[in-house]
């Protein structure tokens, strides 16, 4: 199952992501053209599936993030020769703009210290 962040990055480090939109199928089927992306199921793909999920929960994003592909269940199943430190770098780059876009839209103080209308008293 899909969680945000998710994102797909291309051969040439463009990483395509869209807030709101956390399955790499969607993405794909989405941005397919616009990026040339290509997966013909079998021996061609120019991309790579990549989760960046939060450490400690999403309420927590000052904390840290674990990187993942998510081809296979092990991180270094299925990674293409292509792949180098240098594409999750772009990566994580594209993670603070998702942060910068999603957390702009969220009161954190007030998520984490919700409050019970329906216990205070009444006058």
């Amino acid at each position: 199952m899909c969680r945000a962040f998710s994102c797909l990055v291309t051969r040439r480090k463009s990483v395509i992501w869209q807030a709101g939109i956390d399955s790499h199928d969607e993405l794909f089927s989405k941005f397919r053209k616009r990026k040339r992306l290509v997966d013909d199921g079998i021996t061609r793909k120019n991309f790579v599936q990549v989760e960046i999920t939060p450490d400690e929960g999403y309420l927590n994003p000052e904390k840290g993030w674990t990187f993942k592909i998510d081809e296979r269940d092990n991180k270094y199943d299925g990674i293409p020769s292509w792949f180098t430190p240098s594409h999750e770098k772009a990566c994580f780059k594209a993670l603070e703009e998702w942060k910068k876009e999603v957390y702009s839209k969220i009161n954190l103080k007030e998520a984490l210290n919700p409050f019970n209308p329906f216990a205070k008293e009444r006058k």
